[in-house]
């Protein structure tokens, strides 16, 4: 009997983990599957008006382009307007109410990190991305095109609707590969 009541036990907790019932990082934080790496919420949200933009960082990539398509695509399915994307170059000032998609190497990238005082570490190299939302902006970073696709389908996981806007809650995201995978030829 011990043994079902533990084998019961052990299955709710794997399945309120599982739908982010409980966050094993901080009790506050967006459930988000997976679990990402690093995840502080910070209780400021983002709005999505008609002026929000989708800046591509300079270099974007076509898969970049794609992510931006992704979170156009979300807003479609939800009866919105989709935003308007554009590239770091053609902006002359970063204004406020963006979503940023770039390498931490584009000019707005080392801008951001050097006034936020993050250094990126060498797991997010790869895979990984940060993604920062605030009352003002959305920043995914990721030195690689699949890290800054990561940082969009998390993106996606945060948005939500509330009467007829669409709210971001406030949070530093940091996630990168818990183990490389390698495949064989």
């Amino acid at each position: 009997m011990n043994k079902i009541l533990a084998l019961f036990l052990l299955t709710a907790s794997i399945c309120l983990l599982a739908a982010g019932q409980v966050s094993p990082l901080h009790p506050r934080a967006p459930r988000i599957i997976p679990t990402p790496q690093q995840i502080t919420p910070t209780g400021e949200s983002f709005k999505l008006t008609s002026q929000t933009r989708i800046i591509l960082g300079e270099r974007s990539t076509a898969g970049d382009r794609f992510a931006a398509q992704q979170i156009n695509g979300w807003l479609a399915e939800q009866q919105k307007a989709p935003l308007r994307v554009t590239n770091e170059g053609s902006t002359r000032k970063v204004p406020k109410n963006i979503i940023f998609l770039g390498s931490p190497l584009s000019p707005f990238g080392k801008r951001w990190l050097k006034a936020k005082k993050i250094s990126l570490g060498h797991q997010l190299k790869e895979e990984g991305y940060v993604l920062e939302s605030n009352q003002d902006e959305i920043v995914i970073l990721g030195e690689s095109e699949c890290g800054r696709f990561y940082g969009t389908m998390t993106l996606l996981q945060l948005f939500s609707q509330q009467q007829k806007s669409i709210f971001v809650p406030g949070a530093v995201i940091a996630d990168w590969p818990q183990q490389t995978m390698r495949h064989y030829r």
